[in-house]
Parts: C-alpha cells; sequence; structure tokens
C-alpha cells in the first residue's frame, strides 16, 4: 500500500484547487480508493478516458502515486498537446486517440471515465467498453452531474438569459472573479479545451440501470459538490471558505440535492 495522505497533503504535494465544481474532492475521491486497492507490489495500470488536458487530474495522480503507470487518452488534439506539454511525470503518458481504438487485449487495473458519459448519445457502448478493458478485479471511477440537481438548473437558467442578452455583463464579472483568484490561468481552469454540449441528464437510479445493463455494479458513491456552474462561480469563486463548505456539505445532502457524484465499479 502506498503512503496514505490526507486532502491537505494531496492539496500541497497536486496543486490541485478546491473549486465550486470540486476538482480537489474528486482527485482527493479517486486517489483514496486507489490506495485501498493496491494490495501488491507491482505497477497499476490506468486509463483516463476523455482525459482532457490532465491537468488537474490524470498528471496530479501521477505525482501522487509512482505505482501508477497512467495513459490519457481524449480526442481533442489541442487538449493532449498542452497535457504533454504539462507533463513532466514518466509514469504518465498522453494519446489523441479513442477508446475504440485501444489494442482490445489490453487490460487496466483501474480506468477513469470522469465528466464524459453525459457527452455521448450512447454512453452504454461506453460502458461496454469500458467492462472489456477492466481487469476482472479492476476497478472504474466514474463522474457525472446530477442531470436534474443544482449545476444543470443553472445551466439551464443561463442559458435562457444568454438568449434574452441578459448574461454578457454577468459574463464579465464572472471572468473577472476567476482570473483574480486563479491568476495563472485566464479561466477557472483548463480541464479540458473542447467544450461539448450535455445532452445525457441522469438520475442517481437511471446511472445505477444503465450500469446493471452493461455488467457493471457500483461499490461505493459520493456527492461532490452541491452548487456548480456559472452561478456558483460568481457567489463563492472569491470565497475559500465558502468552496470548502460546499464541497463538504455535499456529503450530508441527499442525491438529488447535489451537482454532481462519483462512482467506484466494477464488474458484476
Amino acid at each position: 500500500m502506498v503512503e496514505k495522505y490526507d486532502e491537505e497533503e494531496i492539496f500541497k504535494i497536486s496543486g490541485v484547487p478546491q473549486t465550486p465544481y470540486g476538482f480537489l474532492k474528486r482527485l482527493n475521491f479517486i486517489y483514496s480508493v486507489f490506495n485501498e486497492n493496491l494490495v501488491e507490489e507491482r505497477k497499476y495500470t490506468v486509463l483516463d478516458v476523455g482525459c482532457g488536458t490532465g491537468e488537474y487530474l490524470t498528471i496530479p495522480l501521477g505525482y501522487l502515486m509512482n505505482e501508477l503507470n497512467i495513459l490519457g487518452i481524449d480526442t481533442d488534439i489541442k487538449s493532449i498537446k498542452y497535457a504533454k506539454n504539462k507533463n513532466t511525470n514518466p509514469n504518465v503518458k498522453f494519446q489523441c486517440s479513442t477508446i475504440e481504438k485501444l489494442d482490445k487485449n489490453s487490460k487496466f487495473d483501474f480506468i477513469i471515465l470522469s465528466e464524459v458519459l453525459e457527452h455521448l448519445n450512447e454512453p452504454y457502448i461506453m460502458l461496454e467498453h469500458i467492462r472489456s478493458l477492466l481487469n476482472s478485479e479492476g476497478i472504474c471511477i466514474i463522474t457525472i452531474p446530477n442531470g436534474f440537481g443544482p449545476f444543470e438548473i443553472g445551466n439551464k437558467i443561463f442559458k435562457f438569459l444568454e438568449k434574452k442578452n441578459i448574461i454578457g455583463y454577468l459574463k464579465k464579472l464572472n471572468e473577472f472573479r476567476r482570473v483574480n483568484k486563479y491568476p495563472e490561468e485566464s479561466s477557472l481552469g483548463k480541464d479540458s479545451l473542447c467544450e461539448d454540449p450535455h445532452i445525457q441528464f441522469f438520475t442517481y437510479t437511471k446511472f445505477e440501470n444503465l450500469c446493471s445493463e452493461c455488467g457493471l455494479t457500483i461499490e461505493y458513491s459520493n456527492n461532490r459538490t452541491f452548487l456548480a456552474g456559472f452561478f456558483s462561480d460568481i457567489i463563492i469563486n472569491k470565497h475559500e471558505k465558502l468552496i470548502n463548505i460546499n464541497a463538504r456539505i455535499a456529503d450530508y445532502l441527499p442525491r438529488a440535492a447535489s451537482s454532481g457524484w462519483m462512482f467506484a465499479v466494477k464488474k458484476s
């Protein structure tokens, strides 16, 4: 088993901030799941599907856990170029590819599928690929937004206001707050350089049923944050205490009140 870090140590080592989107909370969840399942003295293989730039997950995970050989794949060439330029970890590699193009004989101990399924027309096909690439005792980490939670509700309001040409001033205010909170970035962060709309809106039960249909079982799950999205950026992004409260309070809320969920799933 690797050395166990707490959340404060994970932040110091990785540099990943807690944000209204729960970036640090996501990293901590994945690190904890992996750490509990590293039972042998060997290298473990990790596939991060839809890794984006890798800045807030793939690369920091490599810093935290030298026991992992990580491959991040994404279809967006700009994000992969950014990731390759940013990465200095020999145990982390990036590739512009789809999951379908990977060697069908490849097997991974862990697979990460973070904020991907909501963008897909046929998410069950992705989960079938995930299942085929997992080792017999492998674990897949999946994160998705609550399709009817605060984040998606805020997005619907945002789109309505955008159509009414009311949102321009708020956009400028939001960008100002982001730059002042994270002066090294031009926005909240570069999790991905590709913007795709959400076309799937999951409830917890809908996702649970989807996993079951694909031969996967949820081992455990956790709420991610209470608020997330454009309006929460404006409200809490400048206040570190509020950002932390937003992440922690989600642990005590009913699933339906969370903006997103994090899952660890295995083969049934």
